[in-house]
């Protein structure tokens, strides 16, 4: 084999393990979000290997892709694991989300259009729509959707990277969040309406405190907790 034809052979193999590699970052990050693969859980490379019917090349860069995004942690000696929930890193995410989404639903709603208005409704129907047929898989695209349609007017890339992964994370914390986006779907469409306006401070004002709510009663599910040092304060 000449050295060109080998080359081009290594390049399509990694090509090949690069995408095996991101079907497997998919499905093992829909196993922790849907509680397949529990929070702590100890995640071998065999297993998951065989339940994905893969090798274990591309399920090691899935687990290390997935170490970026926050949702698994290797510990020396022991291996990856899923990492745990707690109340302290739901605080610390939606404080970090606080500070970030705000600001870019604030620079969305400088430049706004009828146009992304229109799309805005359009991915709030489709989320009423799921919910009213208990379409768990249906209400998180549209409720993405309709997020990072604000998010990317921004027009600042280095928002949509910080965000993204923090978005990937709170999802891990999602059990009795459809209780609440029936709750919340109001606050959507004020939001979308502050942005039509152009009303820039009251669309900061009102992703903020959205935010804010859905924290604190998200870590009221998860842990109860009535420490004020834990509370999201809201406008």
């Amino acid at each position: 084999m000449t050295s060109i034809t080998s080359s081009i052979f290594q390049s399509d193999r990694r090509d090949i393990n690069r995408t095996l590699a991101e079907g497997a970052i998919n499905a093992i990050k829909e196993m922790i979000l849907d509680g397949t693969l529990r929070s702590g859980q100890r995640l071998q490379l065999e297993q998951l290997a065989e339940a994905l019917q893969l090798s274990q090349t591309p399920i090691r860069e899935a687990l290390r892709r997935l170490e970026q995004l926050g949702l698994v942690e290797h510990i020396p000696h022991i291996g990856a694991h899923v990492v745990p929930l707690s109340v302290a890193e739901l605080y610390d995410l939606y404080t970090t989300r606080i500070a970030l989404e705000p600001l870019a639903v604030e620079k969305a709603a400088s430049r706004f259009s009828e146009e992304l208005y229109r799309r805005g409704k359009e991915s709030l129907a489709r989320l009423k729509a799921a919910q009213k047929n208990s379409d768990q898989q249906g209400m998180w695209k549209a409720h993405e959707e309709f997020h990072f349609l604000l998010y990317s007017t921004s027009g600042s890339p280095w928002l949509l990277r910080s965000i993204k992964p923090l978005w990937e994370r709170a999802q891990c914390y999602r059990s009795g969040y459809e209780e609440l986006m029936n709750s919340r779907m109001g606050e959507h469409a004020q939001i979308l309406t502050a942005c039509q306006r152009g009303k820039v401070e009251e669309a900061h004002t009102l992703t903020h405190n959205h935010l804010a709510r859905m924290g604190n009663r998200m870590i009221e599910i998860l842990g109860d907790c009535k420490e004020k040092s834990f509370i999201l304060k809201t406008f």
